[in-house]
């Protein structure tokens, strides 16, 4: 599977003007690989840092949960629980797009 998504993998990296892929968005487009070549009707997706900065956002759920919030990747989400509930809000307002 890694073999098939090599090149797409180092094309991403090469135009990078953010940074190369981080391994959570890898991995998350091998999973996305498996299921498509297993043509699964259904996956639980968990995301990693949430909202528009996480590699699962280009999922179009039919279903999304929140769970509690805390105090985690706060370098990137922000320092106080509004700021990092806002921005992981951002992923299940992209659900009704």
């Amino acid at each position: 599977m890694m073999e098939r998504l090599r090149p797409e993998v180092e094309a991403v990296n090469k135009k990078a003007t953010y940074g190369l892929l981080t391994t959570f968005e890898v991995m998350t487009a091998l999973g996305f690989a498996y299921f498509s070549s297993k043509q699964i009707d259904f996956q639980v997706i968990e995301v990693g840092l949430g909202g528009r900065l996480d590699a699962t956002n280009v999922v179009l759920p039919e279903v999304s949960i929140i769970t509690s919030i805390s105090f985690d990747h706060t370098e990137v989400l922000g320092k106080t629980l509004i700021e990092i509930a806002l921005k992981r809000w951002v992923l299940s307002s992209l659900a009704a797009r």
